[in-house]
């Protein structure tokens, strides 16, 4: 959770909190295959990533560890509140209120990334600056799909490196 009150810490202490790592664990469909451009998942909350509504940070790294092996490129999108972009495992239908703050594209994973039956993609020095939407002081991690994968409902752990500002 953000903290702000470094000056309550010495040095050390204060180097230590200014750096976390969020996980999350998005539901997914597992009905069937997704087709390119559909929705991977909706936006879920980061949980904790800020403690006051006016903290900031910076996202500097996300990893996902994807346990269904698919290896499947996606568009990961970070907003500021909990909109849908549509029914998952459909065609994304994108409202203007989304609060949209930043995206990248993961470009999935080669067979050197091929762990036993999982596939790891890790992207570094994405240095997004983000922050607290004001309400919940919640961020929120959404998925579009640019493949054809097959997920189990919880086949996606991403993991969120931060660096608070």
């Amino acid at each position: 959770m953000a903290n702000k009150d470094l000056h309550r810490y010495s040095v050390q202490q204060a180097l230590n909190r200014t750096f976390d790592v969020f996980t999350v664990t998005p539901t997914l469909d597992a009905t069937g295959a997704y087709a390119d451009a559909d929705v991977l998942f909706n936006p879920t909350a980061i949980t904790g990533i800020f403690g006051h509504k006016d903290d900031a940070c910076m996202i500097r790294s996300i990893t996902i560890i994807d346990a269904d092996d698919q290896g499947i490129a996606s568009e990961i999108y970070f907003t500021t509140n909990s909109t849908d972009f549509g029914t998952i495992n459909d065609t994304a239908n994108i409202a203007d209120n989304t609060g949209i703050v930043g995206a990248v594209t993961m470009t999935y994973f080669d067979t050197a990334n091929d762990i036993d039956n999982h596939r790891v993609a890790s992207i570094k020095d994405i240095n997004m600056v983000v922050k607290a939407n004001g309400v919940d002081k919640n961020l929120y991690i959404a998925s579009i799909s640019a493949g054809t994968p097959t997920h189990t409902a919880s086949g996606l752990n991403i993991k969120i490196g931060v660096q608070y500002i």
